[in-house]
């Protein structure tokens, strides 16, 4: 059985501070694209290192988009259930749940930090959106 990853106490404190130090940032493979981004700030929360699982499949553009359309959203979304997150219902999303959605051929993710969401853009690289800027959620993880 897979053991739930479980948020650390001051879990807020922590996401916030990161998502301070990441905006503003350029887009970077592996390191600042939104899956890769949505992975660290569940580390962030938890005290885990999913990002060292998954990095190797964002080092570049063309593993990321190899990786997403081998695996597609569901695939990831089975992995990150696997690592322990869990399911949420779209509707009861709430701040440090990440949502993942559909894009052609690629995966986009985003965090939500409340009434904003940080994901990030080959344009504008780390960024705060209006949720009315993002795709409707296909699925939605978070810790608890």
């Amino acid at each position: 059985m897979t053991r739930a990853l479980s948020a650390l106490p001051d879990w807020e404190i922590k996401l916030i501070a990161w998502a301070r130090g990441e905006k503003g940032k350029l887009f970077t493979w592996g390191e600042t694209n939104c899956v890769a981004l949505a992975l660290r700030a569940l580390d962030a929360q938890c005290g885990s290192d999913l990002m060292s699982k998954y990095r190797r499949h964002m080092a570049t553009e063309t593993r990321a988009l190899c990786w997403a359309r081998k695996h597609g959203t569901a695939g990831v979304v089975e992995r990150l259930l696997s690592d322990g997150c869990v399911a949420v219902e779209p509707a009861m999303i709430q701040v440090g749940d990440i949502a993942l959605v559909d894009l052609p051929g690629n995966i986009g993710a985003a965090v939500c930090l409340g009434r904003t969401y940080l994901s990030s853009t080959l344009e504008r690289g780390v960024a705060m959106f209006e949720p009315y800027h993002l795709a409707a959620p296909v699925s939605v993880l978070g810790v608890r």
